[in-house]
């Protein structure tokens, strides 16, 4: 299937990570051709960007990668920064450290309770998608 990866950078160029918590107007500044290796890594060295996924047949697309340099704003708790995770049935969420060690205790102790092996900790997007 003939995939497109648009890495989209912020058009605010500052370099503090707060000034990015609002809604950021995006724009198109690269796009990979069934690589999304490379677009999550063209997205990662940028302060602001995202990596929008589109099927070239379909013409569907989703965010598939966020980053913001020093995270981005908690989602859960909207009182610390922290990177992009992977959460199943959420999807693509920034949180905080305080917030994905509760999320983790959450998912070992339900692990425990139904006699489930403990799940792998938790990896930010970019380094999970890499590895």
């Amino acid at each position: 299937m003939p995939w497109d990866y648009d890495v989209r950078e912020c058009t605010n160029d500052s370099t503090v990570p707060q000034e990015h918590d609002g809604e950021c107007e995006m724009r198109t500044v690269a796009t990979h051709q069934d690589d999304w290796r490379n677009a999550y890594q063209d997205a990662a060295r940028r302060t602001h960007a995202v990596v929008l996924i589109r099927n070239r047949g379909l013409g569907t697309e989703a965010v598939t990668f966020k980053h913001t340099a020093g995270g981005g704003l908690c989602e859960t708790c909207a009182r610390h920064r922290g990177p992009a995770f992977e959460l199943v049935g959420l999807g693509l969420r920034y949180v905080c450290d305080q917030c994905i060690r509760s999320f983790y205790e959450d998912a070992c102790s339900r692990a425990k309770a139904n006699g489930w092996y403990r799940p792998d900790p938790y990896r930010p997007a970019l380094e999970k998608s890499l590895s």
